[in-house]
């Protein structure tokens, strides 16, 4: 019998909170120091070093909000 119980891991992003279920999380942390990059949309931050992989650091509020 499967089993009733589910799992959230919410964030809260500008005024507004949000869930996702926790088996599609693979990871949260905090990143270093962002470098930015010029010509982006005001919601790309910049990028970010993970365990050795260049990522895109964005901010969701701006996003979200416009």
């Amino acid at each position: 019998m499967p089993s009733l119980t589910r799992e959230f891991v919410t964030l809260l992003i500008a005024d507004r909170r949000y869930a996702i279920e926790r088996r599609h999380v693979h990871e949260a942390q905090r990143p270093g120091p962002v470098t930015p990059l010029p010509f982006v949309p005001d919601y790309i931050e910049g990028v970010v070093n993970i365990d050795g992989k260049i990522a895109i650091r964005l901010d969701l509020g701006r996003l979200f909000t416009g």
